[in-house]
C-alpha cells in the first residue's frame, strides 16, 4: 500500500466515523428540540388556562358587585363582565388549538362552555334593581368557579409532573450526547492510533532497511535484498539498488581507468601526505604506489608545493610545469594540474609526462631550423646558379636540350622553395608568431597587387582575370590579404581550362566587406568540401585527378583570414566552377 493510501485511510476512516456520530447527534438534537417545543407548548397552554381561569372569575366578581354599585356602577360592571366573557371565548379557542392531541382538555373546555352560558345569561338578565340576585344561579356560578379552579390546579400539577419527566428525558439525552461524543473520540482516536501503529511499524522497518543499505553502500558491503511491495519506500529502495549498481559499475570503471591511465593521478590530504597514487607511477617514476601513500609530498614535490598549496589559498585550479627526479635520479618533465576539494579536504592532482612532447617540439624546432637554413639556402643558391647559367652567355652556349633541363630544374627548385616557405609559414602561424598590423586599403589596390603575381601564369593559359572597380576600404594587413588572394587566384588558374575567365567581385553588408574569387573550372566534389582546408589536403578536380600542390595553401589562407576575425566561405558545384569568398570585418570609420 502506498504512503498516500495509508494517509488517506488515516484521514477518511476517522472522518467517516465522525460523520456517523454527527448524524446520530443531529437526530438526538432534533428529538430534544421536539421535546423542548412540546414543553414550551405545554407551558403556553397552562398560561392560557390560567388566563382563562381569571376570565371566569372576573365576571363573577363583577356580577356580585351589581347590588352595591348602583345604576352607574352596574352598567360599568356589566360592561367589564362582557369584556371578560369575550376574552374567555378567545382563550378557549386558543386552548383548543394548543391541544397536542384531540380532546386533551375536553373537561376544561366543557366547564368553560358552561360558565360562558351561565355568565351570558347573568349578564343579559334584567330585574327592577338591575341586579344578579337569583341565589340558585349564583350558587351554580360559584360551584363552576370552584370546579374550574380544582381542574386547573390538577392540570397544573399534571403539567409539572410532565415537565419533570421531560427534564429527566432531556438530561438523559444530554448524557447520551456526552456518551456519543466520548465514544466518538475514543473510537476515532483508537482507530487512528492503531493504524498509526501498524503503519509506523512497517515504515520504521523499511527505513531501517534503507539506513542499513546506506551504511553498507558507504562501507562497500553488499546491500540487503530489495523490499517487496509497491509503496514509495519500496520503490525508493529499488531505485537505491539500481543507483548502487550504477555506482558499483562506475567505481569499477573508474578504478580500471585510474589503474590503466598513462597519466600520474594522485591525491594529497590536508596534512600534505600522499593519500592515493595510481599505478602510472610505476611507469613514470619507477616507484610503486605503496612507496608514495603516507609519504610527505614535499619529499617528492619540493619545488611544487607552493603552487600546489596555492590551489587552496586562491580556491582556483592550478596548472604548472615541474621537473622531478624518478627513483633512479633521472629528471622527469611533468605538467601538473591541481584542484582543491573543500569537502574532501584534499588536493587532487593529475600529472602529464610532457618530456616526450617537449622532445618532439625541440625536434620540430630543429627540423624547421634545418629547413630554413640547411635546405632553403642551398636551394636558393641553386636557383641563382641556374638562372646565371640560363641568362649569362659568357659562361657558354647551351644546347636546346640543356636549356630544357635547366628550365625543369628551375621549376623543381621553385616548387621546393614554395613548399619550404609554406612549411615555415605554417610553423609561424601555429606558434602564434604572425603579427597582424591592420590598415585601410582599397579593394582595387589589393586586387591589382595580387594580379601582378599571377598575371604571367594566367597569360600562359590564355585566362583573362577581370575584377570589379571599387575604391571601398578594407581594414586589414594588406600584404597578408594579398597573399591569400594570390593563393586563391593561383588555384583558380591551376584548375581552370585554357581560355576560361576568372572574375573577382566586391560586396559588403553592415558588418563585413567581401572579396569573391570565381572561376569556371570543373568544380569541387561535395564530399571534398568539408575537408578542403585541412592540412596536406590536396584538392581534386571533378574528374578525381590531383593537381600539383602540397595541401598547405588553403589552410594558410584560412588561418590568415581568421587572424583578421574574418572567414572564408567556399561554394562549388561540379561542372559549374567554384567561388571563394573572403569576408573581413568592416572598420568603424567605413561602416554605415
Amino acid at each position: 500500500m502506498k504512503l498516500w493510501q495509508k494517509m488517506a485511510i488515516l484521514i477518511i476512516l476517522p472522518l467517516l466515523l465522525e460523520v456517523g456520530y454527527i448524524v446520530a447527534i443531529k437526530n438526538n438534537q432534533a428529538e430534544l428540540n421536539q421535546e423542548y417545543l412540546q414543553e414550551r407548548k405545554s407551558q403556553d397552554t397552562i398560561i392560557l388556562i390560567q388566563r382563562a381561569l381569571k376570565c371566569c372569575l372576573d365576571p363573577l366578581t363583577y356580577l356580585m358587585n351589581y347590588k352595591s354599585s348602583g345604576t352607574t356602577g352596574s352598567v360599568l360592571e356589566r360592561k367589564r363582565a362582557s369584556e371578560s366573557l369575550d376574552e374567555l371565548r378567545t382563550l378557549r379557542k386558543r386552548i383548543e388549538l394548543a391541544q397536542e392531541k384531540p380532546n386533551q382538555f375536553a373537561h376544561i373546555m366543557g366547564t368553560m362552555e358552561s360558565i360562558e352560558k351561565l355568565l351570558e345569561e347573568a349578564i343579559n338578565a334584567r330585574n327592577s334593581n338591575d341586579q344578579y340576585s337569583n341565589p340558585t344561579d349564583f350558587m351554580k356560578v360559584t360551584k363552576l368557579g370552584r370546579t374550574i379552579i380544582a381542574i386547573t390546579q390538577q392540570d397544573i400539577e399534571t403539567a409539572d409532573a410532565a415537565h419533570k419527566q421531560k427534564l429527566l428525558r432531556v438530561t438523559a439525552k444530554q448524557e447520551e450526547f456526552d456518551s456519543l461524543l466520548l465514544t466518538a473520540v475514543i473510537v476515532s482516536g483508537g482507530i487512528v492510533f492503531f493504524l498509526l501503529g501498524v503503519f509506523a511499524v512497517g515504515i520504521r522497518r523499511q527505513l531501517e532497511i534503507l539506513t542499513k543499505n546506506s551504511e553498507n553502500l558507504a562501507l562497500g558491503k553488499s546491500l540487503l535484498p530489495p523490499m517487496q511491495g509497491n509503496d514509495e519506500l519500496s520503490n525508493l529502495d529499488k531505485r537505491f539498488h539500481r543507483m548502487a549498481s550504477s555506482i558499483s559499475e562506475l567505481t569499477e570503471r573508474e578504478s580500471a581507468i585510474l589503474k590503466n591511465s598513462g597519466e600520474l593521478i594522485f591525491s594529497i590530504n590536508s596534512k600534505l601526505r600522499f593519500s592515493f597514487v595510481n599505478d602510472a607511477v610505476v611507469k613514470i617514476l619507477a616507484m610503486s604506489p605503496e612507496e608514495f601513500v603516507g609519504k610527505y609530498a614535499a619529499n617528492v614535490l619540493a619545488s611544487c608545493m607552493e603552487n600546489i598549496e596555492k590551489a587552496k589559498t586562491t580556491n582556483e585550479d592550478q596548472t604548472f610545469d615541474a621537473v622531478i627526479n624518478d627513483k633512479d635520479g633521472n629528471e622527469i618533465e611533468l605538467q601538473i594540474a591541481v584542484t582543491w576539494s573543500e569537502a574532501e579536504q584534499s588536493y587532487f592532482c593529475v600529472a602529464h609526462d610532457v618530456g616526450a612532447r617537449r622532445e618532439i617540439e625541440r625536434m620540430k624546432q630543429n627540423f624547421m631550423a634545418m629547413v630554413s637554413h640547411d635546405l632553403r639556402t642551398p636551394v636558393s643558391a641553386n636557383l641563382a646558379t641556374l638562372d646565371l647559367l640560363k641568362m649569362d652567355p659568357t659562361i657558354g652556349e647551351l644546347t636546346d636540350r640543356g636549356r630544357t633541363l635547366i628550365e625543369r630544374t628551375i621549376t623543381s627548385n621553385t616548387r621546393l622553395i614554395t613548399m619550404v616557405n609554406d612549411l615555415l609559414e605554417m610553423e609561424r602561424l601555429d606558434a602564434g608568431k604572425v603579427n597582424i598590423e591592420k590598415e585601410l586599403v582599397t579593394f582595387n589596390d589589393l586586387v591589382e597587387e595580387a594580379l601582378s603575381s599571377v598575371e604571367m601564369v594566367a597569360q600562359a593559359k590564355s585566362i583573362a582575370i577581370t575584377h570589379d572597380d571599387s575604391n571601398e576600404f578594407f581594414y586589414c594587413h594588406s600584404s597578408r590579404i594579398v597573399q591569400v588572394l594570390v593563393n586563391l587566384l593561383g588555384n583558380a588558374v591551376k584548375f581552370s581550362q585554357p581560355g576560361q575567365p576568372i572574375n573577382i567581385e566586391f560586396s559588403q553588408d553592415d558588418t563585413y566587406s567581401s572579396i569573391l574569387v570565381k572561376d569556371n573550372g570543373p568544380g569541387i566534389p561535395k564530399e571534398e568540401l568539408k575537408n578542403l582546408f585541412d592540412r596536406f589536403k590536396q584538392v581534386r578536380d571533378a574528374s578525381g585527378a590531383h593537381k600539383q600542390g602540397f595541401g598547405l595553401g588553403l589552410e594558410i589562407c584560412k588561418k590568415l583570414v581568421e587572424l583578421h576575425d574574418g572567414e572564408i566561405i567556399v561554394s562549388s558545384e561540379p561542372g559549374k566552377g567554384s567561388s571563394f569568398e573572403v569576408r573581413l570585418p568592416r572598420h568603424k570609420s567605413t561602416a554605415p
